[in-house]
C-alpha cells in the first residue's frame, strides 16, 4: 500500500502513479507465508526490548545502509523466517523488476517502496544496478 504522502506529492507534481502490484497480489504474497511464520515473526517483534529501533532509524537517516541491512537482513533473522523473506521481499522484488526496468528506461522515474525492498544483493537497488541503471539514495 502506497504511503498517502507519496500519493499526495505525486498528484501535486503532476506525476502519474503506477503500482508494482495490485492489492490482491499483495495479499496473495502475504497469504503465501504460513500463519505460523507470521505468528513467530510478530512475537519476535513484540518481545524485542526496543533498544535497536532508534539505532536503525538513526542509521537510515544518516545513510548507514550497512547497519540498516544488518538489522533487517541479519543472518539470524533470515534463517529464522526464510518463507517471509522469500515471499514478501525477494520474490516480489523479482516480480517487480521488469516493470521498474521499463519505467526507469522511459526516464524521470521516482520509485517508492518499503525499505526492506531496497537492501541487499536481492534488493531492488542491486537488481536495477545489474540491469544497467544508475540508482542512488536521495538526500
Amino acid at each position: 500500500m502506497l504511503d498517502s504522502q507519496v500519493q499526495l506529492r505525486a498528484k501535486e507534481s503532476g506525476r502519474e502513479l503506477l503500482f508494482l502490484e495490485t492489492a490482491r497480489e499483495q495479499v496473495a504474497a502475504m497469504l503465501a507465508v504460513p500463519e505460523a511464520v507470521w505468528i513467530g515473526f510478530i512475537e519476535e517483534l513484540l518481545s524485542d526490548d526496543g533498544d535497536a529501533a532508534p539505532d536503525v532509524v538513526q542509521a537510515y537517516f544518516t545513510g548507514d545502509s550497512d547497519q540498516v541491512q544488518e538489522a533487517v537482513f541479519g543472518a539470524e533473522a533470515v534463517a529464522s523466517h526464510p518463507a517471509y523473506y522469500e515471499k514478501i521481499i525477494f520474490g516480489r522484488n523479482e516480480r517487480w523488476l521488469d516493470t521498474l526496468d521499463r519505467q526507469v528506461r522511459q526516464g524521470n522515474a521516482f520509485v517508492a517502496v518499503g525499505l526492506a525492498h531496497t537492501l541487499g544483493e536481492r534488493g531492488l537497488v542491486a537488481l536495477l544496478r545489474r540491469a544497467g541503471h544508475d540508482v542512488r539514495r536521495l538526500e
